[in-house]
């Protein structure tokens, strides 16, 4: 994550109470894959922002992190019975 920007890895960490993730490189398209796995209902969610979306924190960044937030508030809204 040294290479990240910082906001991309402030998030991830964010994130990371309530997901596992990893990152990884497509072998033949070389673009990186997001593969989240929520620690509570073990769902797995995969990404494929592109790599300008990363070194920017463009669009695909961003609606990959607003539906993970949305699905930890979903998850908290079950746990009190909304």
């Amino acid at each position: 994550m040294r290479n990240m920007r910082p906001d991309l890895a402030q998030e991830l960490v964010k994130l990371g109470e309530y997901f596992f993730y990893e990152i990884k490189i497509d072998e033949i398209t070389m673009a990186p894959i997001f593969k989240f796995l929520h620690k509570k209902t073990k769902n797995e969610y995969y990404y494929r922002p592109s790599a300008t979306d990363i070194a920017d924190f463009g669009p695909g960044i961003v609606e990959m992190i607003n539906e993970l937030k949305m699905l930890i508030r979903e998850d908290k809204l079950n746990k009190l019975g909304i």
